[in-house]
C-alpha cells in the first residue's frame, strides 16, 4: 500500500508541475532530476503476483497494472526529452508540452487504481491509509484538471500532507512517570511507546539533546535522548530499545 500511494504521488506531482510551469509559460529547471524519472515500476509490478493471496480484486489488480504500465510509459518519454548526462537539467516549453498527455493519462490510471485498491481495503487497513487515499485522490483530480493554484508568485509548490505512518507500532499508555534529575524527580506522563523511544508529556520543557533517565511505576528506570520538543511534549529516543513482549506494551 505504500508503495502504490508513493507511485500515485509522484505521478500527481510530476503532472502537476508540468501544468504549473506551462500555466505560466516557464521552463522547467531541475536539479537533481535522475530519482524523479527511474523507472522502478517492473519492481512493483513483481508484487502484484501475490494480489489474489492477498484477496486483491482481479479489477483493482488490472487497475494497477495499467497505472503502471502508464507510468513507465511518461517515465520513459520525460527521459528521452532529457539529454545528456548532466546532474541539472531543463526542459522548455516546446519539450514539456508533448510530455503533458502521457503524464495526465499516468494521474488517470492512478486514480483509478486508487479507487479500486480502496474498494477492496478500506476496511482493512488503519485509518490513515484510508486518509491517504482521499488525500491523493483528491491530488491526483487538481493535476488532471490542470490546476496550479498551489504553485505561489516565486513559483514554489506546497504538496499535500499525508497522514504519518510510523516505522513501528506506537501504543499509548497515559502513565505517571518520574524524569530524574539532579535537582530532584520531576512528575511526568508517559504518553505512549514504541521500542525503540517514548513519547512524554510534562511541565517543564527540555531541549532537543538532552540525556533524561525516565523512572516507570514498576521501579524500572529508561534512558535515552530528547530528539522532539515542543511545548510541554517530548519524545525521548531510548539508548537501548525494548522487548516487544515489555510490560508497558501489554498495559496499553
Amino acid at each position: 500500500m505504500c508503495d502504490v500511494h508513493w507511485t500515485c504521488f509522484h505521478a500527481a506531482t510530476i503532472c502537476y508541475l508540468i501544468h504549473a510551469a506551462l500555466s505560466i509559460g516557464q521552463d522547467l529547471r531541475l536539479g537533481a532530476w535522475r530519482h524523479l524519472f527511474y523507472d522502478n515500476t517492473k519492481i512493483s509490478q513483481l508484487g502484484l503476483r501475490y494480489c489474489s493471496e492477498m484477496d486483491i480484486p482481479i479489477p483493482a489488480q488490472k487497475a494497477l497494472v495499467d497505472f503502471l504500465a502508464a507510468q513507465s510509459k511518461a517515465l520513459a518519454a520525460t527521459s528521452k526529452a532529457i539529454r545528456g548526462a548532466q546532474i541539472h537539467a531543463s526542459l522548455s516549453r516546446a519539450q514539456l508540452s508533448p510530455l503533458r498527455a502521457p503524464w495526465i493519462d499516468a494521474a488517470q490510471h492512478a486514480l483509478r487504481a486508487l479507487q479500486q485498491l480502496d474498494s477492496a481495503t478500506h476496511s482493512r487497513i488503519p485509518k490513515e491509509y484510508n486518509e491517504n487515499e482521499r488525500v491523493l485522490s483528491a491530488f491526483l483530480r487538481e493535476a488532471i484538471a490542470g490546476q496550479a493554484h498551489r504553485m505561489n508568485e516565486w513559483s514554489e509548490i506546497t504538496l499535500p500532507t499525508l497522514a504519518q505512518r510510523r516505522l513501528e507500532p506506537r501504543a499509548t499508555t497515559g502513565q505517571a512517570c518520574q524524569i530524574l534529575t539532579n535537582g530532584g524527580p520531576i512528575s511526568a506522563l508517559l504518553v505512549n511507546v514504541s521500542r525503540h523511544g517514548l513519547g512524554m508529556s510534562c511541565e517543564r520543557p527540555f531541549q532537543t539533546g538532552q540525556q533524561l533517565t525516565i523512572a516507570l511505576m514498576d521501579g524500572r528506570t529508561l534512558e535515552g535522548t530528547v530528539v522532539r520538543s515542543h511545548g510541554r511534549s517530548f519524545g525521548l529516543r531510548l539508548n537501548h530499545a525494548l522487548s516487544a513482549a515489555d510490560p508497558l506494551f501489554l498495559a496499553s
